[in-house]
């Protein structure tokens, strides 16, 4: 099992923390508000669609840049002692606010006929389909511009997500209109829209990968990109790093991949909905939460499964014709560091409750044992989990750029 453990000591003793009884005491009592934030938020989107349209000059301008990045692991190592400023708060709260204003849409895309049907990212994004790797139908949102070649980006979403939350739509929308990408926001198997168009179950990041490559192949094919990175959140983020993996990743994926609070461990992050934390446990929630949504959302999909192990078991597992243990192989990172071909960066917080920071050590541990420099990892004491973009904004879109660009060969400016 991998360990809590973390390599930000001195980091901590700067950064005020509620201690583990309280933080949870004070978590349990933020969920009404969350609840109530969720609520709002999703009248206010849905009152205001269709009325913002994104520019149609991107704020920045994009020019050569210099050599392609090829040690990520130095690239990272940096990046961890750079100086941030923390937005007041703690690891539950952090998450909690994070995912409030996703909480309808992330419900309602729970049900096929219902995603994507009133959330969506604003024009000139729209709706495409295309095909996975293996023939597997696949939705996204897509925006590009045609005046000329630009770097392309594929948002991929993490557990109970879709392209209509929030949390992804934010990013799409600082890459397409400040930094002039053609971005596509996908729908992997199994959720969202594109689970609407085939009964394909979900594999768990394994060939959720091949549906980021299908997504980047897409914008390739249909829109003037040159190259294309991706960026993942949790699942995502374990999906963006095995796509990593993938032979055709170089083809695909030459701008790499930037994972965030990712798995790297897929038998391991099943300890979210196993046992029964106590309530004053950090994990109280984020259990729950799990195993509320899986409940419902299988029984929408009418699996008949009693839970996520319960699935992987009985209906992935034999779907794509492996035992379960080779699933969870198949969807482990960690396992397959040595056949990442293009950069992939790891972002994680010691405060991760969810997918906790022993999974980027043991791929920080993994990617020097195999020497793969196109590996890095950083780990910073706060940023619970995916939830960078509330507690270090600036910095963690600073990060995401520099890593863009870098990979990109590009350099914006304006």
């Amino acid at each position: 099992m991998l360990t809590d453990t973390s390599v930000h000591v001195a980091e901590q003793r700067e950064v005020w923390s509620p201690g583990p009884r309280l933080e949870s005491l004070l978590g349990l009592l933020a969920v009404p508000v969350a609840l109530l934030l969720g609520v709002l938020s999703a009248l206010w989107r849905f009152v205001a669609r269709g009325r913002r349209t994104l520019r149609a000059t991107p704020l920045l301008e994009i020019g050569p840049g210099g050599p392609p990045l090829t040690d990520v692991a130095e690239f990272a190592a940096a990046a961890e002692a750079e100086p941030v400023e923390w937005r007041s708060g703690f690891g539950l709260l952090d998450f909690e606010l994070v995912y409030a204003a996703d909480i309808v849409p992330s419900t309602l895309d729970g049900h096929p006929h219902l995603a994507n049907r009133f959330f969506r990212c604003p024009a000139p994004f729209c709706p495409v389909t295309f095909e996975s790797l293996d023939g597997t139908p696949i939705s996204a949102e897509v925006a590009s511009r045609d005046d000329r070649d630009r770097p392309g980006l594929v948002i991929v979403h993490g557990t109970f997500g879709a392209s209509d939350q929030a949390i992804y739509g934010r990013p799409a929308i600082l890459a397409f209109e400040e930094w002039g990408f053609n971005v596509a926001v996908v729908n992997l198997r199994g959720w969202g829209r594109s689970a609407a168009l085939s009964d394909t179950p979900m594999s768990g990041g394994w060939r959720e990968a091949e549906d980021v490559l299908a997504a980047a192949k897409y914008l390739l094919e249909h829109t003037r990109t040159t190259t294309v990175g991706a960026i993942g959140y949790s699942l995502g983020g374990a999906t963006v790093l095995l796509a990593a993996a993938h032979e055709r990743a170089p083809e695909l994926l030459a701008s790499g991949v930037f994972s965030e609070s990712g798995f790297t461990n897929a038998h391991d992050v099943l300890h979210i909905v196993e046992g029964h934390p106590r309530v004053l446990s950090r994990r109280f929630i984020g259990h729950w939460l799990f195993r509320i949504g899986f409940r419902v959302k299988f029984r929408a999909l009418k699996l008949g499964a009693s839970g996520i192990i319960d699935y992987f078991e009985k209906v992935a597992a034999p779907y794509y014709g492996l035992t379960v243990d080779e699933l969870y192989d198949r969807n482990s990172a960690v396992r397959h560091v040595a056949d990442i071909r293009v950069p992939a960066l790891q972002l994680h917080a010691v405060d991760d409750w969810i997918v906790r920071v022993g999974h980027a050590e043991a791929l920080r541990a993994e990617a020097a044992r195999t020497g793969n420099r196109l590996v890095g990892v950083c780990i910073r004491e706060r940023g619970a989990h995916c939830a960078f973009a509330r507690v270090a904004r600036e910095w963690r879109d600073g990060l995401v750029r520099r890593f863009f660009e870098a990979t990109s060969r590009i350099e914006l400016a304006g």
